[in-house]
């Protein structure tokens, strides 16, 4: 496996690799003669009167407009009383089946719940499975995912990244203070180390904006009024493809299709009876839709859909994974995993740059 810092190390040869890697893009769409939804209220143009049927306690609203287009696309609905409170704090749980819904993730949920917190029983059960498989989320530690947790700026900043399929950008980016630097930010400096790149990247697609009173406000909470138009700047800096094909009975809205050589992959030790595999290359723990990639033909953070595998991301690289190859990971067993063997799966490119 490939650890955090990117040095390769042989995998074990003893396992066959495989790949069936599979992605899911998807995108908000927007009308084009709106203007672009900001984080803050002061950022955004005055919004159009909707008609009927939008939630009463968004009328007059400055983000009026996005909130109808979201819940019309579905990305969003009001609660069970009728209304939507805009100015309400997002949750983790909400943004994630936001976020989800968003980019058009056709998903299944696990035979079990990867978080202690967000159970099968979970409303937000089969949002956050699908966005922590591909990679657009983490949970908080200790098994757990924070569902109701509130979500702040520049953890949001930080998912919007992700789900773009250009982290692997963010992390190349050479002018990150600088780019932050630009903006004339007041308190940039708060801005947490692991959330810079995330957000400088985020501000140079023109995702994210500071307030007018020159602050970014990294750690306040998010409302689910600024969470809508930051989802739908996202939609607009980088969409949900148009074209979709069906696999394993799923729409996969998809940028280009490509043949791959599949390999299966997973370090099971038998006498604790799971698996305990190190970091992929960016950091993420391995699970089942992490995968392996030549970064020459798949940049890393690229999103996929794999028949037969389901969506992943390309977080991963080996020394023995070159060319058109993917490796997959699997919680399986090593015989499981040998008994794959070398297949050839058609993968779908779901973003990233190409």
């Amino acid at each position: 496996m490939i650890g955090i810092l990117g040095k390769t190390t042989p995998r074990r040869p003893n396992l066959s690799t495989r790949l069936a890697t599979t992605f899911l893009v998807f995108l908000i769409v927007l009308s084009s003669t709106m203007a672009a939804g900001a984080l803050a209220a002061g950022e955004d143009t005055a919004p159009t009167i909707l008609a009927t049927g939008l939630p009463p306690d968004v009328t007059g609203h400055w983000a009026e407009a996005i909130i109808g287009r979201a819940i019309s696309a579905g990305v969003a609905r009001p609660d069970s009383d009728g209304k939507f409170y805009p100015d309400r704090p997002a949750t983790r749980g909400e943004f994630a089946a936001m976020l989800v819904a968003s980019r058009r993730v056709d998903s299944a949920p696990p035979a079990r719940p990867s978080f202690s917190d967000v159970p099968a029983t979970s409303p937000y059960f089969a949002a956050v499975e699908a966005a922590y498989r591909l990679g657009y989320v983490e949970g908080i530690g200790n098994g757990r995912f924070g569902p109701a947790n509130a979500l702040t700026r520049e953890e949001a900043t930080t998912m919007v990244v992700r789900a773009s399929g250009r982290e692997g950008e963010a992390r190349a980016l050479k002018s990150v203070q600088s780019i932050l630097a630009g903006l004339g930010l007041t308190d940039g400096a708060t801005i947490s180390d692991w959330a810079n790149e995330a957000v400088a990247f985020a501000v140079k697609l023109g995702i994210v904006k500071g307030f007018p009173d020159r602050t970014f406000r990294p750690g306040t909470d998010l409302t689910r009024a600024q969470a809508l138009a930051l989802l739908e700047r996202l939609g607009t800096s980088v969409p949900v493809p148009a074209t979709t094909v069906k696999a394993d009975g799923r729409t996969v809205h998809y940028r280009r299709e490509i043949d791959l050589t599949a390999t299966a992959y997973g370090e099971y030790f038998e006498d604790v009876g799971q698996w305990l595999g190190g970091p992929t290359y960016f950091g993420l723990p391995v699970r089942e839709g992490t995968v392996a990639v030549d970064p020459n033909v798949i940049p890393m953070g690229t999103h996929l859909y794999i028949e037969g595998y389901g969506y992943a991301i390309a977080c991963d690289q080996g020394s023995a994974i070159k060319g058109a190859r993917v490796d997959l990971f699997f919680d399986a067993t090593p015989q499981q995993i040998a008994d794959f063997g070398i297949q050839v799966r058609k993968a779908y490119i779901l973003d990233g740059v190409f």
